[in-house]
């Protein structure tokens, strides 16, 4: 850094963020470790949890389809999912 003298405050100001933003996501990432080593996933429950409406929007958004389209070609994915 050409130009700064040895002691600058708003170089120092910086580290702040910095570290707290660490801590944060080092909490997080202890927390999500617990949940997904307890996890215990029920795949039946998640069949009968699964509504064609969900993923419709979704469809809209990241595909460009036209939202009466996308109500059933999710109905057609819900099914081919619980179908196997």
């Amino acid at each position: 850094m050409v130009g700064t003298s040895t002691y600058n405050k708003d170089l120092q100001e910086d580290k702040e963020p910095l570290f707290d933003a660490v801590d944060t996501l080092s909490a997080c990432l202890r927390i999500t470790t617990g949940v997904v080593s307890t996890m215990k996933p029920r795949s039946d429950t998640m069949r009968g949890a699964l509504d064609p409406a969900m993923l419709a929007t979704d469809l809209v958004s990241m595909c460009d389809v036209a939202v009466c389209d996308s109500m059933a070609d999710t109905g057609m994915c819900v099914d081919v999912s619980v179908l196997g």
